[in-house]
């Protein structure tokens, strides 16, 4: 076997050993319940059997309550990994720092919902974590993905590492809003961030997905701004786009939205 998927959705379960397995290659676990952390054993289990797969090329956690120093406690170099997708797993700059000599061929990264979660006195506390440190650090290192998965997009380090190399071919943007408020408005963010695409990533882009959850009570993303629609011509290349907006959105959203797609498709017909 080389590959393992792991999906739990109760809160109560029996003990699930692991030390049976070894010298897997892919390994994703789900943890589908949102508001506790996975329970210790399960997180620990799964840090040993990483320990036991040096040549792991695939490691796909959606878990709260797990730490990015878990996955890396053994002393096997983990030089294969090349795809790292994170979601709810807490993940600090000096973490990365410090696992960086494992993630040298890394070509694919996702990050989602970094967050550190913990109790005080007035009660359970949720707080950011700085993602824009470990862009950072990825543009220091020349860490150069070929595949990015985020929703780091209420500060301009991702369009600082975007500028800093060549060779992006697939970019994933969640556009929630972020649990502190953006020193500026989301769509200024954004069109600097595919002004380094544009500048940067032109030729390679080949996939770009969009993703924006709104309310009723809030203006639509949609639709892009000028400058944002009058750069997708530049990506000649560019095999798939993908637009999506979800949530509890007014009539007058789903007009706006509606009349982005029009749009979207006369600046980009060519890549249809």
């Amino acid at each position: 076997m080389q590959d393992i998927n792991i999906v739990i959705s109760q809160r109560d379960l029996p003990f699930l050993r692991l030390s049976a397995l070894s010298n897997l290659q892919r390994i994703y676990l789900e943890w589908k319940k949102p508001y506790y952390a996975l329970p210790t054993d399960l997180s620990s289990e799964l840090a040993k059997l990483i320990g036991r797969c040096p040549n792991l090329s695939c490691l796909e956690v959606n878990a709260r309550g797990m730490h990015f120093s878990h996955f890396f406690q053994s002393t096997l170099p983990h030089h294969s990994l090349e795809q790292l997708n994170l979601i709810e797993v807490e993940v600090s700059p000096e973490h990365v720092t410090q696992c960086l000599h494992r993630l040298r061929h890394l070509k694919t990264f996702g990050l989602r919902k970094n967050v550190l979660h913990f109790e005080s006195d007035s009660g359970r506390v949720t707080q950011n974590l700085s993602n824009g440190e470990i862009w950072s650090i990825f543009k220091k290192r020349k860490i150069e993905l070929n595949g990015i998965i985020t929703d780091s997009v209420h500060d301009d380090s991702l369009t600082s590492y975007l500028s800093s190399y060549q060779g992006l071919e697939r970019l994933t943007l969640y556009l929630g809003k972020p649990l502190a408020a953006p020193v500026e408005p989301d769509h200024l963010l954004l069109s600097r961030i595919f002004g380094a695409l544009a500048a940067h990533h032109a030729d390679s882009l080949l996939e770009l997905d969009l993703l924006a959850e709104t309310s009723a009570d809030e203006e639509a993303f949609w639709p892009f701004q000028e400058e944002i629609l009058n750069l997708l011509p530049a990506f000649a290349n560019l095999r798939g786009l993908g637009v999506t907006e979800w949530g509890a959105t007014s009539f007058q959203s789903v007009a706006a939205v509606q009349e982005s797609i029009v749009s979207i498709h006369i600046r980009s017909d060519h890549l249809i």
